[in-house]
């Protein structure tokens, strides 16, 4: 009989052996799955009671017993100092900050040789910092973590002047847009600006660019409706960094590395009080919302990772979120993407109409009751460059981007969005959304909207 090669074992490799099937356990997901090698390639050391283990795995389920089918408890991050309680069958159980305890795997774990304070860790009095977060996966962990450049920086959030010569960036109308006494939507119009039209680049503030036309202020206009070029790419260019300091920089080129994004699958929560998965919205042809939103995530993880980007996911399965109410994945959704201090936050949906005839696609930001709010500007443009990049991708009917009150749009402290991927209640889009091309094209336009606001000033 043939089988399927899962993974390729590297010198050095530590795995786990099952002992009900004489099978090697591993994961990329924080998790042990099963598979096959060859006897002699298997080493085994054993993590014994009073040790010290440090956790090697990126994020890290701890688990309610010994083995893949308890509950998750929580999960740790890479570099965390646990205490050992406890082991049996290639698991350790360990003792958590909260003075709770847990089983993780233990070819996720390595022995701590460092030498041993008076306080275990895992007490009030470890100093290490918290790096207890909620389940969820985070992408392959076999190479390491890209390090995080210097440079280039992400000045969208920024306020300042764009270096000492004004003249370093030229600013492309990409859309016919209104140029503003402000930064803000509040700000009176000027004049209208004209595509094609260029203009210097003076300052930055919240997403919004303060344009320059023969040396003079002329306005303010959105961001997300230009392209911004350095005016020399043989010469270093200056933009200001986050924190409002200037900085020079040269060509912007892979700036999603090291970047923290969370990729949110909607629904496909658990609730325990019912014994229900949540379906999301469904198409006349019985595709489920949730299916589809979980495979267009995995595939803009994937994309995002091969960037450089440190991906965290909500969910991989229909068992990683449960709670005993509705709302409860709201909120856990939201905790997630605050306790990695994530730079952005993706959320993806299908929409639904009680009309079979509504199509397209719209990207939502924060908004509540139509009031400003600080920030404002960034979201929007995250928003306004991913719709773009659908909308030019996929050639669906732009619904545009909008305000919304959603929770985990309001709950998140970054800036987030949540996307509705086209109508699964329109017969042709629920097609189309069952074709895997068209979900790997809307993955990689969601990716290059991304990448676009880090490498765009």
């Amino acid at each position: 009989m043939k089988h399927r090669r899962l993974l390729s074992i590297v010198l050095g490799g530590t795995f786990f052996l099952l002992p009900t099937s004489g099978a090697l356990g591993a994961d990329s997901n924080g998790d042990a799955i099963p598979g096959w090698a060859s006897s002699s390639l298997k080493t085994l050391e054993a993590l014994n009671e009073g040790a010290t283990v440090t956790v090697s795995g990126q994020v890290v389920n701890v688990r309610r017993g010994p083995g893949v089918n308890f509950d998750i408890v929580t999960m740790v991050l890479k570099g965390k100092k646990l205490a050992v309680l406890d082991s049996k069958e290639g698991w350790t159980r360990v003792r958590l900050d909260n003075g709770n305890t847990g089983w993780i795997a233990d070819w996720l774990l390595a022995k701590d040789d460092s030498a041993q304070s008076s306080t275990p860790p895992g007490t009030s009095e470890d100093k290490s910092p918290p790096l207890i977060i909620s389940p969820g996966t985070v992408g392959p962990v076999s190479t390491p973590e890209p390090t995080p450049e210097p440079s280039p920086v992400n000045p969208a959030a920024a306020s300042g002047p764009v270096g000492s010569n004004p003249r370093s960036w030229k600013v492309t109308i990409q859309y016919s847009a209104n140029i503003r006494t402000s930064p803000s939507l509040q700000g009176d119009i000027v004049r209208t600006a004209a595509v094609g039209e260029v203009y210097d680049l003076a300052n930055v503030q919240d997403g919004w660019y303060q344009l320059l036309s023969g040396g003079k202020p002329v306005g303010w206009i959105a961001s997300w409706l230009t392209t911004a070029q350095p005016a020399a790419t043989n010469q270093p260019s200056t933009q200001p960094s986050r924190g409002s300091t200037s900085s020079t920089v040269a060509a912007i080129a892979g700036s999603l590395v090291g970047k923290t994004i969370i990729v949110d699958p909607g629904h496909g929560y658990f609730n325990t009080s019912y014994n229900v998965v949540d379906q999301g919205t469904s198409g006349q042809g019985g595709t489920k919302e949730k299916d589809i939103v979980l495979d267009v995530s995995r595939r803009l993880a994937s994309v995002l990772q091969s960037k450089g980007a440190r991906v965290i996911m909500t969910r991989q399965s229909d068992q990683d979120i449960k709670g005993e109410s509705v709302g409860d994945d709201l909120t856990y959704r939201s905790d997630l993407a605050n306790k990695a201090k994530a730079d952005l936050f993706v959320s993806i949906h299908n929409n639904s109409n009680s009309s079979s005839d509504i199509s397209g696609i719209t990207t939502y930001y924060f908004n509540k009751d139509g009031m400003p709010k600080a920030g404002e500007g960034t979201r929007m443009r995250v928003a306004g460059m991913v719709q773009q990049s659908l909308i030019t991708a996929l050639q669906r009917k732009d619904l545009n981007t909008r305000g919304a009150n959603f929770a985990v749009l309001r709950e998140t402290n970054m800036p987030a969005i949540l996307i509705e991927l086209m109508f699964l209640s329109n017969p042709e889009e629920e097609k189309l959304l069952n074709q895997e091309a068209i979900r790997q094209k809307a993955a990689e336009a969601i990716a290059a909207g991304l990448q676009r606001h880090f490498e765009q000033p």
